[in-house]
């Protein structure tokens, strides 16, 4: 994309210029990789769920990353789409962004590519192809060139539950863990018309997958191939493949950025992907009922100024929301008041838009060292066997502390 937009005339190589893009960290590596080889300076706009690995990597780089909120959709003014495109237009002529969403050039990549790659080495006799989609330049270049070349070839797509790029589901607009794969929009490069079948997959089984493979086959690959696989042994079951049919299964990421995630134990069973009896050091520990817990206000789905009233109200750095006896998530004072510095106007808006989803809730009976790690992390946790009503109890770093 960065190649093209030089031959083109559309990126110029002078003082002022600044190739800026939002990305899920993926495409980010490699244009903070080209920018460093062609002397760019280059901005990532990037959601805060991404790997810190993916972060680390950019920067090591010379990338700027500016993180943005997991709860914004990709229309809100602070998701990272929107917050590229603002810094783009504020630096005018100065900036260009590759736009991967809507860029001919990353399809096309695969189209000459990635796709000739795969019938080469297969010496032209394949049936199927199972692709995770993200922007959706794979699985168009890939699948448009296959069906060219052998108008049989089924193309199937594996989208995260969340995602609508393979269609909405039951779960959409709720945050999935799996990365670089799945959209809340259908990208201008994807084109679905190429997808003879869709299969959705869920976290666990995203996960699951991928630490199979590295456990049984050595490929260390990442989250979205583990969904890429899941997606392709459910494709072979529906489609009744026989023995002598051939299936290609696409692996697009490797592990290197995933290190501090689903390879961890700790990190799978805070997220619930494996179970405490699934992790050898929690077996035989305290539940967390045991401890000495702290109390925090749950409001309903009120006001931004309602909300901030209530945590004036209680002197208290963070308020749960809830929703139907379930804990949507939580309001930081601090962020709060930073987007408020922001946007004064967000003070008449639904509280929604400020809820922190990333949190945890469980049961009494959890072993206690199941928090360490996440109270580590700043995460708030919050202990629950019944639905939420006006309080819930949760766990603070100072309600471990003796004395």
């Amino acid at each position: 994309m960065v190649e093209c937009a030089e031959r083109e005339g559309k990126l110029h190589h002078n003082p002022s210029t600044v190739i800026i893009e939002p990305t899920s960290g993926n495409t980010g590596i490699g244009l903070a990789l080209a920018c460093a080889v062609k002397d760019y300076p280059c901005i990532i706009a990037l959601p805060e769920k991404m790997s810190n690995e993916k972060v680390d990597l950019m920067r090591a780089l010379g990338a700027t990353i500016y993180r943005t909120p997991n709860e914004a959709a990709s229309q809100d003014a602070d998701s990272n789409i929107c917050v590229a495109e603002r810094m783009r237009q504020k630096m005018g002529d100065a900036a260009f962004q590759p736009d991967q969403y809507n860029n001919v050039n990353n399809p096309m990549a695969h189209y000459e590519g990635t796709a000739m790659e795969i019938w080469n080495a297969c010496g032209g006799r394949i049936d199927v192809v199972v692709m995770a989609a993200g922007t959706g330049g794979t699985i168009t270049g890939v699948g448009r060139r296959l069906k060219e070349l052998d108008g049989r070839i089924t193309i199937v797509g594996v989208d995260p539950q969340g995602s609508i790029l393979g269609g909405e589901d039951d779960y959409k607009g709720q945050m999935y863990q799996v990365e670089g794969i799945g959209y809340d929009f259908v990208p201008g490069v994807l084109d679905r018309d190429v997808v003879d079948r869709w299969i959705k997959v869920d976290d666990a089984e995203s996960f699951r997958t991928a630490r199979r493979m590295i456990r049984t086959e050595g490929l260390l690959c990442g989250g979205s191939s583990g969904s890429a696989l899941c997606g392709a042994l459910k494709a072979a079951k529906e489609l009744n493949l026989r023995a002598d049919q051939r299936l290609v299964v696409v692996l697009a990421d490797s592990v290197r950025n995933y290190m501090t995630k689903f390879l961890s134990d700790d990190w799978m069973l805070i997220h619930k992907f494996i179970t405490p009896e699934e992790h050898d050091a929690y077996r035989h520990c305290d539940a967390v009922g045991k401890l000495d817990l702290s109390t925090l206000t749950a409001i309903p789905v009120v006001s931004a100024e309602a909300c901030s009233n209530t945590l004036l109200k209680y002197q208290t750095d963070m308020v749960g929301v809830r929703e139907g006896g379930v804990l949507m998530g939580v309001v930081h004072m601090d962020k709060f008041a930073a987007r408020l510095l922001q946007d004064p106007k967000l003070l008449t808006s639904n509280v929604r838009r400020q809820i922190v989803r990333e949190h945890i809730v469980l049961p009494s009976t959890t072993p206690s060292p199941v928090l360490a790690t996440y109270i580590a992390t700043g995460y708030p946790v919050f202990i629950s066997d019944s639905p939420i009503s006006d309080s819930v109890l949760t766990i603070k770093a100072k309600n471990l502390l003796p004395g």
